[in-house]
């Protein structure tokens, strides 16, 4: 018997990354609806407390706190396409200057550089940083606004998925503990304490900026909002892209230029270490190179949107895995217990 037992294990194993590879491709090919789906989804579990907050506080019958909450959702997306339009176009037609100041920043870093003791060509060194620099920047750009067009171009059909999520959406029937209400628990603790965070974070950092007097202070307070749904990597990255702006702008002093950095930096440091952990509570238990995989695969697949989506997709992937018995294992190692493999139960089983 043990076997039939151990090729009955091999045939899963198999069939687990046959279907994982089938996964992927779907994601890949479906993304023109499985973007907008996701979206609506996440914007559901958003608005689902004031559903709660406008049956249980204000005693409205379901029907009509669904109808209320449907229109303060269409209000929200409607005011927040506008904003992410606005600094999308504003990206766009300034992108040639800030690749320019990108230029001129590296070539007057570089000209300070004592190069020559290294037996480097200082000239030929800052051509080619320029060169990749110019590619560089202009993808990261030319991306980022397709990604956030894409998302403006498909809003009408996340709306409409929004809608029907809502109107479909039952009173909380499920027991506590089961795997449909540890999902939903969790991913809509996360996505409410992430857009109130992110929110926030945008909101101080471009009104900091606003005052200092940086141009493109709306841009970079929106940016900083939408970076905030990248773990680790989206702060460190809006915290450098006024850079710049901010050091080759002569109007600024040298006290405004460090507090250009300084106070921006302070903001994604306190809120992403002090007030984040508090508001969110239990995490989402995902190991940090988890993480940094999830954004490259999902960033890979589904692109800048990808990535705003990544952590809370895999969430719901390491929750499904932990309930199925053989690939516990693999739940294990998402969440860091590295000591799952050193266990010989796991296996023997």
């Amino acid at each position: 018997m043990e076997i039939p037992n151990k090729e009955f294990r091999f045939q899963t194993i198999c069939l687990c990354i046959i279907s994982a590879f089938v996964i992927c491709f779907a994601l890949y090919f479906l993304k023109p609806v499985l973007i907008p789906f996701v979206l609506a989804l996440f914007f559901t579990y958003s608005l689902t407390p004031i559903i709660d907050f406008l049956m249980r506080v204000l005693k409205c019958p379901r029907g009509l706190a669904i109808f209320l909450t449907i229109v303060l959702g269409l209000v929200l997306l409607t005011l927040f396409s506008i904003l992410i339009s606005a600094s999308v176009t504003q990206i766009s037609s300034s992108a040639t200057d800030y690749q320019s100041n990108i230029r001129l920043l590296i070539r007057d870093s570089f000209n300070k550089l004592p190069l020559e003791r290294f037996g480097i060509e200082k000239e030929e060194a800052t051509r080619k940083i320029l060169e990749t620099s110019a590619v560089t920047v202009g993808n990261v750009v030319k991306g980022t606004v397709s990604g956030f067009l894409s998302v403006l171009s498909s809003s009408l059909l996340v709306i409409i998925f929004m809608i029907f999520l809502l109107i479909g959406k039952q009173p909380p029937k499920q027991r506590e503990g089961s795997l449909l209400f540890n999902i939903e628990s969790r991913i809509k603790r996360y996505v409410v304490a992430m857009f109130f965070i992110s929110t926030l974070t945008g909101a101080l950092v471009g009104i900091t900026l606003f005052f200092l007097k940086v141009k493109f202070a709306l841009v970079f307070g929106v940016l900083a909002m939408l970076l905030n749904f990248i773990p680790n990597i989206g702060s460190i990255v809006a915290t450098l892209l006024p850079l710049p702006v901010v050091l080759l702008n002569p109007e600024m002093s040298t006290v405004a230029k460090v507090m250009a950095f300084a106070i921006p930096g302070v903001i994604q440091f306190g809120i992403g270490n002090i007030l984040a952990p508090k508001i969110m509570g239990e995490s989402l238990e995902l190991h940090p190179i988890t993480v940094l995989m999830a954004l490259i695969f999902f960033g890979m697949i589904w692109g800048i949107v990808g990535m705003f989506l990544a952590v809370p997709i895999t969430a719901v992937i390491k929750i499904v895995l932990a309930r199925i018995e053989y690939t516990q294992v693999v739940a294990q190692l998402m969440s860091g217990k590295l000591d799952a493999f050193s266990s010989s139960e796991e296996f023997s089983r």
